[in-house]
């Protein structure tokens, strides 16, 4: 959260706080993609606001950055996945654009799961406005 907040910061946009709900969300389905070694933002066969939904998060609009790395052979620190998603989503103007949205709270997953020899990192935002306007 600390490196999209200082990104936000620099672009002009408010910071987001977190949402223990919308934390639960992202941790999940990062959980979900990196064990099923499944990419997307649909591949659980739902949508993140549904994924919000079941986490207890009533959203008016929502963002969510998906981002997929790997390693070989050794495990990589979760703060190195963090940096490779930030790295990208920084450069891809949809996923930025998310970064920016005039969202107020965030949720943030990664996970890593080994299969066969290459380790699979998955990390997830998930920018949530519960103001309806």
């Amino acid at each position: 959260m600390q490196q999209t907040n200082a990104y936000r910061q620099q672009k002009g946009a408010a910071p987001v706080t977190q949402s223990a709900g919308a934390n639960k969300a992202a941790q999940a389905y990062a959980s979900y993609l990196a064990r099923t070694n499944k990419a997307g933002h649909g591949a659980d066969g739902r949508t993140p606001r549904e994924r919000l939904l079941a986490a207890g998060v009533q959203p008016c609009r929502v963002w969510e950055n998906f981002h997929q790395s790997w390693t070989r052979p050794t495990r990589a620190p979760t703060g190195t996945a963090m940096a490779k998603a930030m790295s990208y989503w920084k450069k891809s103007p949809g996923h930025e654009k998310g970064l920016r949205s005039p969202a107020k709270e965030i949720g943030v997953g990664v996970a890593g799961w080994k299969h066969g020899d290459r380790w699979t990192y998955t990390t997830i935002q998930m920018f949530v406005d519960t103001t309806c306007d």
